[in-house]
């Protein structure tokens, strides 16, 4: 018989709340703490994002490469959901699914914490329009497979993850670069 690691182990009938309210915990946490790394950046260092980010929207459109633009939305679009997934086949991995939560809501909510510091409103409009897509589709599939830990025959719920993950990236790379050039042209 398999030993179960204690990510396993839950109290009570409602396992699968418990699991979602220490998952949602850990998330929530990580966008705490990048709340709060966000607002310690010096202001010289927002000024500089905002430079960067002004010269940015001067060359956006300019790149015809769709293969680095494809890698860099996959690598985006699947680095947690996979890691979560690969932890969660291992007893000694599923521990680690709940700072990789963290994590994830950490630089989400730093990058969008120092848009909003450097730009103002318009960092606001960038940061909906950059990470709100990737956010509605990357999250869910991120505790998702966090929340199959255990169980047997999750193959066909992970096909589904995988289906809305190829969503999302079509999305990304046709309906993304058409809000953040939106927004980047609100800072003109």
């Amino acid at each position: 018989m398999r030993r179960a690691s204690h990510f396993h182990r839950w109290p009570g009938r409602h396992t699968g709340l418990w699991r979602l309210a220490l998952l949602g915990l850990c998330f929530c946490g990580g966008i705490l703490l990048g709340q709060l790394a966000a607002r310690s950046v010096p202001e010289a260092s927002r000024t500089e994002l905002a430079a960067y980010l002004r010269q940015y929207a001067a060359v956006w459109g300019e790149t015809t490469d769709r293969t680095a633009s494809l890698l860099r939305v996959a690598g985006v679009y699947l680095r947690y959901p996979l890691l979560v997934t690969v932890l969660g086949f291992c007893a000694a991995g599923a521990a680690l699914i709940l700072p990789v939560l963290a994590a994830e809501g950490f630089f989400l909510s730093f990058s969008a914490g120092c848009f909003a510091a450097a730009l103002g409103r318009s960092g606001v409009l960038l940061a909906l329009a950059a990470f709100g897509v990737r956010c509605l589709i990357v999250l869910p599939c991120s505790i998702y497979p966090a929340m199959l830990v255990g169980e047997r025959n999750r193959w066909r719920k992970l096909a589904v993850c995988g289906a809305l993950l190829l969503l999302g990236m079509a999305l990304e790379l046709t309906l993304v670069p058409r809000l953040v050039q939106w927004a980047l042209g609100t800072l003109s």
